[in-house]
């Protein structure tokens, strides 16, 4: 039982450590500026969601389904600085057809967790 104890007690050491440095960080300008450029698209967006809205309250279910998650206005093609390509890095987008004259049939995410190892869920492949 002691040991669990001291386990939980270092772990929870570990988590107000990074809790610090997290809040030591200073704000990033993706998440701080916003283009006019990139508040049209985000207004556009939600004009979406607002006539999607009134589809499902008619009871016609919408096409389409995006939701914003977090204080970012738009999505960027780009990893903001190294440290965020660098985490994405191992992230890769698995399509059954590599073909570039055939559209992707099938795809979904795995990361790779060492050089030969790719992780993704068990649904992905049959």
């Amino acid at each position: 039982m002691a040991a669990t104890n001291l386990f939980d007690e270092r772990r929870r050491a570990v988590m107000i450590a990074a809790a610090k440095r997290w809040k030591a960080q200073p704000p990033t300008p993706a998440t701080t500026q916003v283009t006019p450029s990139e508040q049209a698209r985000y207004d556009a967006r939600r004009s979406s969601f607002d006539q999607a809205s009134e589809l499902k309250a008619q009871g016609r279910l919408p096409v389409f389904v995006e939701r914003k998650i977090g204080p970012t206005l738009d999505w960027y093609t780009l990893p903001p600085d190294d440290a965020a390509r660098a985490a994405g890095r191992p992230v890769a987008r698995i399509v059954a057809n590599v073909d570039p004259k055939v559209d992707p049939v099938g795809f979904a995410t795995g990361f790779m967790v060492s050089p030969n190892v790719l992780l993704t869920n068990w649904h992905v492949f049959p």
